[in-house]
């Protein structure tokens, strides 16, 4: 399965370990299990990128 993970989700997904009070912290850890064994195909979009580049302050002038 091939999933692609927005800027809101992947770095919990990537390191859950990072997110203890998270109370969504144990799903993150299964998704990234399942992301290891290669039962999902894990992707980023290029406009994460684009947009984190951008600083918040600045995305409404920017759009």
């Amino acid at each position: 399965m091939k999933i692609t993970f927005d800027s809101n989700i992947w770095r919990k997904i990537a390191t859950p370990q990072n997110f203890p009070k998270d109370s969504l912290r144990d799903i993150y850890f299964q998704i990234n299990q399942a992301i290891i064994s290669g039962k999902i195909e894990a992707y980023l979009s290029e406009t994460i990128f684009i947009l984190e580049a951008i600083k918040r302050i600045d995305r409404k002038y920017f759009f």
